[in-house]
């Protein structure tokens, strides 16, 4: 079984990298929507990536900043929460990791080609706040106080011996 296409798909060969190439790629209605899906969120207004790929020995290093705005759900109202996420990665793409690279991210070269899109929008999951709150919403402390008379354990705390 394939599976499924991604939505944001930039494939870049690698056979015709040079070098350094850069580039920017934008997510259309579409794919935002599709995105939008995918994660969990109202709306992807703008999704953008600046990709530098720089060709290795075996495979290639991606580095990338990504500039979206996205529409959440309030974790506390679910009122629509309007956020702007700006982030930077950089992944490398091969079998054997340079030495000056070792605490790099790898990802597996699968065929002959990067999807620079799938990547960043990996990277905008990542990047999403997790618990998105309305302006003026903040979680609630839970109150300090002791045990209720109530409490299912109420009748045990009565039973101990001094």
């Amino acid at each position: 079984m394939t599976a499924p296409a991604p939505e944001f798909s930039r494939p870049v060969a690698l056979p015709r990298l040079g070098q350094v190439e850069r580039f920017r790629i934008a997510a259309d209605e579409g794919e935002r929507a599709a995105l939008a899906r995918r994660f969990g969120l109202l709306a992807i207004e703008r999704f953008e990536a600046d990709v530098v790929l720089r060709r290795l020995r075996e495979g290639a290093r991606l580095e990338a900043s990504i500039d979206a705005e996205v529409v959440q759900e309030c974790v506390v109202t679910l009122e629509p929460v309007r956020n702007r996420v700006r982030d930077e990665f950089s992944l490398l793409y091969g079998a054997v990791v340079p030495a000056e690279h070792e605490d790099a991210v790898v990802e597996a070269l699968e065929g002959d080609s990067i999807d620079v899109g799938e990547a960043a929008a990996q990277q905008l999951s990542l990047a999403l706040d997790p618990y998105p709150r309305a302006a003026g919403v903040a979680l609630q402390e839970p109150r300090a106080e002791g045990p209720r008379p109530d409490h299912p354990f109420a009748a045990l705390a009565k039973l101990k011996k001094p």
